[in-house]
């Protein structure tokens, strides 16, 4: 419309050809983050069905890392001492390749946080650690030691644990928007959550977490 309206200024065109026509509405997806039960439900599953990758679902789940900085993380990026996870780096997929090569690059805002570990996020590294510290080596791997395939986790290991407990499949990535909403509900300010999610400003979390903050009650109205 714009573009149309400028061209009539300039004199190129009599008539606006897009006058009239109305912008595409903003119809952001419905967000459904897990919640209490369904989390205590997904790991009891993987527990069950799939227990090798239980540890790396409950730091998804604790941390609302991208799924590919999780995939990347190196021990080299956990600091017990501090106890703080470095997240910095990344390891998705090469598009220009066939689809299996992974690269290791920044994270998707560039941006580097330093994420403080809870008492059970520690305990869950110091039994995954190994007595040898390699920290180039990856803190989650498959079960032959290799690189996690995130398609592949998600149709052979998720999908069938969200199945097998009736929980509604959403995409692994919901862990993020649990984290978020969760922390979010806990009171923790919009600021921290943009930080902790690795943005720059609150503007994304504000689109998509806004509701849930001072959200109002509904006025006593004499129905009954």
């Amino acid at each position: 419309m714009a573009c149309g309206k400028w061209a009539v200024g300039k004199g190129w065109l009599e008539v606006n050809p897009y006058e009239g026509l109305k912008p595409k509405k903003d119809n952001p997806k419905e967000i459904k983050p897990f919640t209490q039960e369904e989390i205590r439900a997904i790991l009891a599953g993987f527990d069950e069905v799939a227990p090798h990758y239980s540890p790396f679902v409950r730091f998804l789940m604790a941390t609302g890392v991208r799924t590919s900085e999780a995939i990347g993380l190196l021990w080299g990026h956990v600091d017990f001492q501090r106890s703080e996870i470095v997240i910095k780096e990344s390891l998705p997929k090469d598009l220009t390749g066939n689809g299996y090569r992974r690269v290791r690059k920044e994270t998707k805002t560039g941006n580097i946080r330093y994420l403080p570990m809870s008492l059970e996020l520690q305990a869950l590294l110091l039994f995954l650690r190994p007595a040898k510290v390699n920290p180039d080596s990856l803190v989650f791997t498959t079960p032959q030691g290799c690189v996690i395939d995130a398609d592949n986790f998600r149709c052979r290991q998720w999908a069938k644990v969200l199945k097998a407990q009736s929980i509604p499949y959403r995409k692994p990535y919901t862990t993020r928007h649990t984290m978020a909403s969760h922390a979010i509900e806990q009171g923790v300010p919009m600021t921290g959550v943009a930080y902790l999610l690795g943005h720059t400003d609150t503007s994304m979390v504000t689109k998509h977490y806004g509701h849930m903050v001072n959200r109002p009650t509904l006025p006593a109205i004499p129905i009954g």
